[in-house]
């Protein structure tokens, strides 16, 4: 078991969520899913910091550092929610990701990279290339460019010049030189996320390396084969993202469809409440009367029943994702829980029903009453769970920064430009007097 707080040894958790005092229209009404994220959010990173607090005060093996714990989510912008409430409190948090490297930001920005260096003399290639987060070239500065040609023409002859050593000399020693000359590693490092974007950025580079070594790629059959790896899954070996060594220190936050066969000590799954939408206009079903095929209904109006068999299908696959999300905990998880807008109709308030759908209704999830009665509903479980279930209050926010955050360089103030410079005169090249007569 952890050893936690106020939830004592239970291996499963329930928050309760209620207002303490009437909304602005004198009710008690629900959280609607803003509100509830604005109290949920805050109250596991004040939970987490609590586990790792008492961790290291009884030295407890099972719950050391955070990253024995997971907050499962649902969607990437939960995830982006998630990360961004843990970094307001001072917790340090990684996502999860699973899948190919060419499938990140990165390896697009990578392919417009290459793409202007192939092509340095077209400068619709050249802008979008200084535009990505390599070089993080701003508009200001790009629109500056048309007003100064000396300043466009010295960057078109570094991409120029990169071409060439591409060309001569090979991939690597051009890349390398691309991120020394454009301090690419220390600008990406002042992001929220920039370890993990420039640890993309070396491990394309090194992919692409192999390839081009072992295949003896051109320049534009390097591009090519980028672009059909991220197209294509076909052929991908060693190409899965790498864990950074910083993320033996963060907690994990990881969607529930990856998260199967992982397993953590403490589980949080702040999102549980929530109802999954689903698309009535058309309804994808497994249809009985065609073989149980998968069906896809396109029509002006569904039929009932079609209807009635997709929401079936849709509750069922949420039902699984509940369970593989609870299963992930290996000694303790969390679930929020209460008055919270739509909760009576997710897959956790089918469990948590206090009645049972008529015999003909079978189909339908019964609906938790909306009159409060969540805390009588959870302490009911409790009691008949023997001590397996606990049920205890939000926790409080803490707004002090957790003693496992790792507090970075404190930054320089902006600095402004404000002296004025004549613009009535100029420096031009020949390159740019005979552009326009190419």
């Amino acid at each position: 078991q952890v050893d936690g707080g106020p939830a004592g040894e239970a291996p499963l958790v329930f928050w309760h969520v209620a207002r303490d005092e009437p909304d602005a229209r004198g009710t008690r009404s629900a959280f609607n899913k803003q509100e509830a994220y604005a109290r949920i959010l805050p109250a596991v990173a004040a939970e987490i910091k609590h586990l790792i607090r008492r961790a290291d005060g009884n030295n407890t093996p099972s719950i050391g550092s955070a990253n024995d714990m997971a907050i499962l989510v649902r969607t990437n912008r939960q995830a982006a929610r998630v990360k961004a409430a843990m970094q307001d409190a001072g917790i340090p948090a990684v996502v999860y990701h699973a899948g190919s490297v060419f499938d990140t930001s990165e390896a697009d920005e990578l392919l417009q990279v290459l793409q202007a260096v192939v092509r340095p003399g077209d400068a619709r290639l050249l802008n979008t290339a200084l535009a990505t987060r390599i070089f993080d070239t701003t508009g200001e500065c790009l629109a500056f460019g048309d007003r100064e040609p000396l300043w466009w023409d010295d960057t078109q002859q570094r991409f120029f010049d990169y071409h060439t050593m591409w060309r001569e000399w090979g991939f690597y020693p051009f890349f390398q030189r691309m991120l020394t000359e454009n301090r690419v590693a220390e600008r990406l490092l002042t992001l929220t996320d920039g370890e993990r974007r420039l640890t993309n950025l070396l491990h394309l580079s090194e992919l692409l390396q192999q390839t081009v070594a072992a295949r003896r790629l051109g320049l534009q059959e390097t591009l090519n084969w980028l672009s059909k790896q991220q197209i294509s899954v076909a052929g991908r070996t060693e190409d899965q993202q790498l864990r950074l060594e910083s993320d033996a220190r963060a907690v994990t936050i990881i969607t529930v469809h990856k998260s199967k066969g992982l397993e953590f000590p403490v589980v949080f799954c702040p999102f549980a409440w929530e109802t999954e939408a689903g698309r009535d206009e058309w309804p994808l079903f497994h249809d009985p009367a065609a073989d149980m095929r998968r069906t896809l209904y396109i029509g002006a109006q569904a039929d009932a029943n079609c209807l009635a068999r997709a929401r079936k299908e849709r509750r069922a696959e949420s039902m699984r994702l509940l369970y593989v999300a609870v299963t992930r905990a290996r000694n303790r998880c969390y679930l929020p829980w209460g008055d919270l807008s739509g909760a009576s109709d997710s897959p956790l308030g089918y469990l948590l029903k206090t009645d049972d759908p008529a015999p003909d209704r079978q189909d339908e999830a019964p609906k938790m009453p909306e009159d409060n009665n969540t805390a009588g509903a959870l302490a009911l479980l409790a009691r008949e769970a023997e001590g397996a279930v606990t049920v205890c209050p939000l926790p409080a926010a803490q707004t002090a920064p957790a003693a496992t955050a790792e507090a970075g360089p404190a930054l320089a103030p902006e600095r402004r430009l404000t002296r004025r410079f004549d613009l009535d005169w100029t420096i031009t090249s020949f390159s740019s007097l005979i552009r326009g007569r190419q």
